[in-house]
């Protein structure tokens, strides 16, 4: 890069005038010209380069700022310098950074609404180029706005209008860099100027227009590009556990987002805190053990207000901990003075046994004495104070060598959240982390155990390998993940495991609703949940005979009929139907799963005050409603990797609406904007297949004869643009 100092600087900002850059010129030893871009990244000092940020909309127009009539004429100019010059005499104009080359590249969808606009090319063969390429970008067929271009007369070989300005008489002198804003010829220079522009103004060039406008004008009607979600049913207030169900019906009004978010994550955060605490057995003779650890998350667009929903569960959570680590310090800090004690105790036994040994070698004495047998058993007897243990809940982030420990020091288990929940999964497949998938795969039962043995850290046992999961994501980011397990050999039954993922409708009625939250309520949920963190469990009707590991629960009489029915129903007939592989595979999970469920709403309903010794009827019917609701969730978020094309079409024709491709392209050209779901020549290949079969598109001839075989070019139904084709896709399959 250039280290000297710029001979001018053209400053770049917005089109409400804040500064967003600079472009520097830079003139080398050799006097060739180097124009390099400086720009803040998220409100830094200029940087040299263009920031992410502002590539992803499309590089910002220069000179946008002079935009601001739109029934007056819009100049399209090539260069910095030539913009300032015609904004410097009144004109409005813009034009692209970092060369004609990167034309394409800028967003000009940003002067869609002029009415008016002038193409004022330079003298040349690449004037014309970077005009054409513009034009082809912005022009939408048989719309109303006005594009003529301009040829400034007496123009030297690339010449531009700085050299014509340089013919007025009152600019012989002029250095073509300084502004004219302040020349004190400006208001007739622009007078002249504006008459010149008037008098040599033509029609856009037939060979200009795009292939689509010159091609065979008889298109079909372009076909509704459906993309429907399978129908999932709603959260029903009836199926949240009573004493939870007024906070999250207060929480869901008041941020007028689905109840599911919250009821899923707090069904999850509360089977958490039981964990491997305790267990139950389904049947009533049988020692099928069910551990009530859970995996869950929320699948929704952008904005759907996941994590604030979830962070009112997740922060009753972080209240714990932080009650647990003062609790902790406290205890810490005597630990601290007892292990000193014990270190003097220890030092003084071991100086006393010096002495008595020395002593009784002194002396020489045959006969046996007291003292050092006495002080040895002393010593034996010594015992260091025990430890305190911080008691986690959840954590965020961590090793699963550091998580290990963290298990076996709470051996109930925790919580492993996670905002991003592909980026947790995504995770375990990079290299190094081979063994992190299968950790975790483990932990799902919530009764293993786990013993590891590292130089570094000694043996750690884990007594039980308990985690429970929860996050969010969004459905672009899904759909390739499950388009992998499904299609690929990562089926492992990991996605399975995540029993109580969710992707629910959107709210249809948005209300501002301004109100003080329930306190009472959420002071409800938060008795049950700090109840559970201590309960002892045999104390409220759990079993554990000499044999068990955990103590368990056993349904009453009513109930254990309600899940054999239950039970017979799922093996009978819903495993054994002509379903999705993957489907049956998930379904098949909800064999502990419902159990589960019937447990934590079961122990909810004790910690709230209930004597009953045995899980309710209520408890049973209210696991087995979460199990149908949960099934049409898992059939709706299956489905997106099962439709993976339609839905790549569905987000291309979206792209195609949205002009961010031109009327001709090719897959390349979809290739490199890197979208979600396009990011597959294959897919992408099938997505402009049915495009075409629906009269979005059409294949160019490939005239070329020699060379490497190029890739086909598409043509863009004009009928795209001149109306407003209503595509049916669900807002939830655009997002990126």
């Amino acid at each position: 890069m250039n280290t000297s100092a710029p001979v001018f600087v053209w400053q770049h900002h917005d089109a409400v005038r804040h500064p967003i850059g600079e472009i520097k010129r830079f003139i080398d030893r050799e006097g060739k010209k180097q124009d390099i871009p400086y720009y803040k990244r998220q409100g830094q000092e200029f940087k040299a380069g263009i920031p992410e940020e502002l590539k992803q909309h499309g590089y910002p127009l220069f000179g946008l700022e002079t935009f601001k009539d739109v029934s007056r004429a819009l100049i399209i100019c090539e260069g910095q310098k030539t913009q300032s010059a015609f904004a410097g005499l009144g004109f409005q104009c813009v034009t692209s950074i970092l060369g004609a080359s990167n034309a394409h590249c800028s967003n000009w969808k940003s002067i869609d609404d002029a009415d008016l606009i002038y193409f004022v090319p330079d003298n040349d063969v690449n004037g014309d180029k970077y005009a054409q390429t513009i034009y082809k970008l912005i022009h939408v067929p048989a719309s109303s706005q006005q594009i003529k271009i301009v040829r400034l007369p007496n123009l030297p070989e690339k010449g531009d209008v700085c050299d014509w300005l340089k013919q007025q008489p009152e600019l012989h002198d002029w250095n073509e860099l300084d502004s004219l804003a302040t020349h004190p010829a400006r208001d007739t220079l622009q007078q002249r100027l504006q008459n010149i522009i008037a008098e040599n103004l033509h029609e856009v060039p037939e060979k200009w227009m795009s292939p689509v406008i010159q091609a065979d004008c008889n298109w079909p009607e372009p076909e509704l590009i459906k993309n429907e979600l399978l129908p999932v049913e709603a959260m029903q207030l009836c199926l949240i556990p009573e004493a939870y169900r007024d906070w999250i019906s207060d929480i869901a009004e008041r941020m007028q987002c689905p109840p599911d978010f919250i009821a899923t994550a707090a069904i999850v955060v509360t089977a958490s805190l039981i964990g491997a605490g305790c267990g139950i057995k389904p049947k009533k003779q049988d020692d099928w053990l069910v551990v009530p650890n859970l995996w869950g998350g929320i699948v929704g667009r952008p904005g759907m207000l996941k994590t604030p929903a979830v962070s009112e569960v997740m922060q009753m959570l972080g209240q714990f901990e932080s009650d647990a680590k003062k609790y902790y310090e406290n205890n810490l800090a005597e630990y601290n003075a007892e292990i000193e004690l014990h270190k003097a105790g220890k030092e003084a036994l071991k100086s006393a046994m010096l002495s008595s040994q020395k002593q009784v070698l002194k002396n020489k004495l045959t006969e046996m004495i007291d003292d050092p047998i006495r002080l040895k058993k002393q010593f034996i007897n010594l015992k260091e104070p025990e430890k305190p243990i911080w008691k986690r809940f959840k954590t965020n982030d961590t090793t699963i060598e550091k998580l290990s420990e963290l298990l076996a020091d709470n051996p109930r288990g925790l919580l492993l959240y996670r905002d991003e929940l592909m980026g947790l999964l995504a995770a375990w497949d990079k290299e190094g982390h081979e063994s992190d998938r299968a950790f975790f795969l483990e932990s799902w039962n919530g009764y293993g155990s786990l013993t590891t043995d590292r130089i570094g850290r000694g043996t750690v046992h884990t007594e039980n390998l308990c985690l429970s999961i929860f996050g969010n994501t969004q459905p672009a980011k899904l759909t390739r993940y499950l388009d992998n397990a499904i299609r690929g050999s990562d089926n492992d039954g990991l996605l399975q495991r995540f029993q109580l993922l969710i992707y629910p409708d959107e709210p249809k009625k948005w209300q501002l609703i301004d109100r003080s939250p329930n306190h009472k309520a959420k002071q409800r949920v938060i008795h049950i949940l700090s109840q559970l963190t201590e309960m002892d469990f045999m104390q409220r009707g759990a079993i554990k005979d000499i044999q068990d590991r955990f103590p368990y629960f056993h349904f009453d009489e009513e109930s254990q009929a309600l899940f054999y029915c239950w039970l017979t129903e799922l093996e009978r007939e819903k495993l054994h139907t002509e379903d999705q592989p993957i489907i049956l595979e998930h379904l098949s999970k909800y064999r502990s799963l419902m159990p589960s469920l019937a447990l934590v709403f079961h122990l909810i309903e004790i910690a709230d005050g209930s004597v009953n010794k045995n899980i309710s009827v209520n408890a049973t019917a209210c696991a087995i409603g979460w199990c149908r609701y949960l099934e049409s969730h898992a059939r709706r978020i299956y489905g997106l990797a099962a439709n993976i094309y339609h839905q790549a079409t569905s987000k291309l024709a979206n792209k195609i609406q949205q002009r961010e491709l031109p009327d001709c392209f090719s897959l390349r050209d979809i290739y490199r904007k890197h979208w979600s779901l396009l990011d597959d020549n294959a897919v992408i290949q099938k997505a402009c297949d049915e495009l075409q079969d629906a009269g979005w598109l059409r294949q160019c001839a490939n005239t070329q004869v020699m060379g490497r075989p190029r890739h086909p070019m598409y043509l863009v139904n004009p009928l795209i643009k001149r109306k407003d084709v209503k595509d049916e896709i669900s807002p939830e399959d655009l997002c990126s």
